[in-house]
């Protein structure tokens, strides 16, 4: 996750997406659908700001911009297909966003060895940012399999024992959030940086 912006701020933003993550494993099947809709619009939203450093590679290499620029539009396409409410809709929905997602990255770094130096910062800060919103994307289409997985019996047993175990750590986080409450703005600042990194690992447990 990023570390821009105030500690506050950090702490916030993570709590208000495991609200979400709650909110994904607690609700009804049909809001935890229309919770994995919002997430996929966020993530169409951080990818729309990539139009403007599009435009700049064309103006360098229009082959290369238009290159770029199918394989951005192929990806908001993936992102635009609609609700998928099976286990199966969800699997294939999630290869394909991930096989769209990993053919821009490759053409935005092939582009990086030929645009101007003020342009690869700008690109390499929008593909680390675009990294983060991807692996939390990830996390809230797993959890949807995991949920659909429950309804088949052979798979139920995985999801239970997987959901417990991102309840724990859910936990853990919240109550180190609660600590932070009345501390000093350096202690504030060990506790960001810490429920920062418990947060990136439970991801990486929710995406193994």
């Amino acid at each position: 996750m990023e570390r821009g912006g105030s500690d506050k701020m950090r702490i916030n933003n993570i709590r208000h997406r495991i609200d979400e993550i709650k909110d994904q494993l607690e609700n009804s099947r049909q809001k935890a659908v229309n919770s994995l809709e919002n997430e996929k619009m966020k993530f169409r939203n951080s990818l729309n700001e990539a139009q403007k450093q599009i435009n700049e590679i064309k103006k360098q290499s229009y082959k290369e911009g238009e290159k770029l620029q199918r394989e951005f539009d192929d990806l908001n396409v993936q992102l635009a297909l609609g609700k998928a409410e099976t286990l199966e809709a969800i699997t294939k929905q999630k290869n394909q966003i991930d096989q769209s997602y990993s053919r821009l990255k490759a053409d935005i770094k092939g582009s990086l060895k030929k645009a101007p130096q003020s342009l690869k910062v700008a690109l390499r800060k929008y593909i680390q940012k675009l990294e983060d919103e991807k692996e939390e994307l990830d996390a809230r289409l797993e959890l949807q399999r995991l949920r659909f997985a429950d309804e088949k019996k052979e798979l139920g047993k995985k999801y239970v024992t997987k959901k417990e175990q991102i309840e724990h750590d859910l936990e853990n986080i919240e109550n180190r959030i609660n600590d932070s409450w009345g501390q000093t703005k350096e202690k504030i600042g060990h506790i960001a940086d810490e429920i920062t990194k418990k947060y990136e690992s439970l991801r990486k447990r929710i995406n193994k």
